[in-house]
């Protein structure tokens, strides 16, 4: 169940209407939070078929947009027997503003990424109402396809068409989609940076040579992630692990997995919780399979991929570490919007 974005608000802070913004998708009814600031919660920027580039949403809105609460987090890993989110739907995205900020601020904007090892992650942990107040700028995150869905390479499409990297066409749409509305929450669209965490941080990093990108952010901010990348081959080995781990025996690789039920494709990536030393383990509970938590606790879990190194060589790390090869395989002109 998601919860509702909660602000305490200091004594005496005046009451206020729910604001409302038409965008060119239609309305959306936000949260007003005190006097600090406005959000805008769940706002759909696109879908996406599996393993396709993401697509920007054009389709008007179904009505005035209830922007109150955040919307469902991508298909994920949970524990190593439950799974968490959806798979389509999830292409969602979230605004702040100081509160009352008028259309015709032009004031700069920041979009977040999400880290999460490219496992997992989403962008309901984060309130980012007193940065937009502090900065006096429109701030914004987005959820985006993580492990297979969103890194998952097939050779059959190598030499045809850019294949993996799914989640930065979901990035890119988010962008696209950013750009075109955001100046109706008071943001000036060329005034755009992206930051990002951990993982969310290198994707962030890999716009910058990204040449389908281009024009499409001003600035990077990358906070504990770096340019890095795992190779081509590791990532089409990767497409046969998973292949062979749902028992695709001798049919088309690709026709298999696109096919597959969304948690066994969750289940292919083997995250394992391992039993600590006096400690008491409970499958159902939490599963520490971050890279966080594994390094705070290396002899308690495990974070493994069937024969697969887990701290490389993912299903879901596939990313380039040479921007020339990069550059030839990650997508160009895909977007619409």
């Amino acid at each position: 169940m998601k919860l509702a974005a909660v602000l305490l608000l200091a004594a005496g802070a005046s009451a206020r209407e729910r604001p409302v913004v038409s965008m060119t998708i239609g309305a959306v009814r936000g949260n007003a939070l005190g006097d600090v600031a406005d959000e805008f919660l769940g706002i759909p920027y696109g879908d996406a078929p599996r393993f396709e580039p993401a697509v920007v949403r054009t389709a008007p809105l179904d009505g005035t947009l209830d922007g109150s609460y955040f919307g469902p987090a991508c298909l994920q890993v949970l524990t190593n027997v439950t799974t968490y989110g959806v798979e389509h739907g999830c292409h969602v995205l979230n605004v702040w503003r100081p509160a009352g900020a008028a259309a015709d601020a032009a004031l700069p904007v920041i979009m977040f990424v999400p880290g999460g090892s490219n496992d997992f992650g989403e962008a309901e942990p984060y309130n980012a109402s007193m940065l937009a107040s502090a900065q006096r700028a429109v701030v914004a995150s987005i959820n985006y396809r993580v492990g297979p869905f969103g890194f998952l390479a097939f050779e059959e499409d190598v030499g045809e068409r850019a294949t993996g990297n799914w989640a930065l066409t979901d990035i890119q749409a988010a962008l696209v989609f950013l750009r075109r509305e955001v100046g109706a929450f008071g943001g000036d669209p060329r005034r755009l940076t992206i930051f990002g965490q951990s993982s969310g941080a290198s994707l962030c990093n890999l716009h910058a040579v990204l040449p389908s990108s281009g024009g499409l952010l001003e600035g990077i901010v990358s906070e504990s992630g770096g340019l890095d990348a795992g190779d081509a081959r590791s990532a089409l080995e990767n497409e046969r692990v998973v292949a062979d781990y749902l028992g695709c025996g001798n049919a088309t690789r690709k026709a298999c997995v696109a096919n597959a039920a969304g948690d066994d494709l969750v289940y292919s990536q083997d995250v394992r919780c391992v039993l600590c030393a006096n400690q008491i383990f409970n499958p159902t509970s939490m599963c520490a399979y971050s890279n966080a938590l594994t390094r705070a606790l290396p002899s308690c879990f495990e974070n493994s991929t069937r024969a697969i190194d887990s701290s490389k060589n993912q299903p879901n790390r596939h990313r380039f570490d040479r921007a020339r090869e990069f550059s030839s395989l990650a997508p160009t002109s895909q977007l619409t919007g």
